[in-house]
């Protein structure tokens, strides 16, 4: 049995860079977290971002998705009225479902229904067991605490990154899952 470290010390900025504008979505300081958060938070290594971090995190929301803004103006140029169901019928059956797929649809999706190979299938279904043990308060706790958090620590650690490192998860538990498998339920390709 593992037990989950706890960090000791705060998460930090990356070093200052020429700083973006920051959306006006993004607010000037974090927001009043729920008590029940805020007990559970420092368990799971979840600490209050300073002043420089939370800015940071501001930065985040300008970065871009490149592969899904290709595909997107892919979409808009042939049509939404083609291209979307084109879309859908991937997105839930597999590009491999569709008989000669336009080339901007079948490189976006080879590329997100390529499964890294550092992925454990064994260490995911013991993660699902986990997650559909807790009920809806475990979810909740997993979710706007555990995910959250991780994706905010994980983007200060990867300075900013938009795309993951190739290697596994520095954070625990190390699971992983494609976005179609947890819509459909269905395995994504090998790699």
């Amino acid at each position: 049995m593992t037990t989950a470290r706890v960090a000791t010390t705060p998460p930090q900025a990356p070093p200052s860079t020429p700083a973006p504008t920051i959306p006006s979505r993004h607010p000037d300081g974090p927001c009043k977290i729920p008590i029940g958060l805020r007990l559970v938070g420092p368990l799971l290594g979840l600490r209050k971002p300073d002043r420089e971090l939370f800015r940071h995190l501001g930065e985040l929301l300008t970065i871009g998705d490149e592969p899904a803004d290709r595909l997107v103006e892919w979409m808009h140029t042939a049509g939404m009225a083609r291209s979307r169901p084109l879309f859908e019928r991937a997105l839930v059956n597999g590009i491999d479902s569709i008989d000669d797929a336009p080339a901007p649809l079948r490189e976006f999706f080879t590329e997100v229904e390529t499964v890294p190979t550092w992925v454990d299938r064994d260490l995911i279904e013991k993660g699902a067991r986990v997650m559909r043990s807790g009920g809806a308060d475990g979810l909740y706790v997993a979710r706007d605490v555990a995910l959250l958090g991780g994706y905010h620590s994980r983007r200060a650690r990867t300075h900013g990154s938009p795309r993951p490192p190739s290697g596994p998860p520095t954070s625990s538990p190390k699971t992983v899952c494609c976005h179609r498998e947890s819509v459909t339920g269905r395995r994504c390709a090998s790699a």
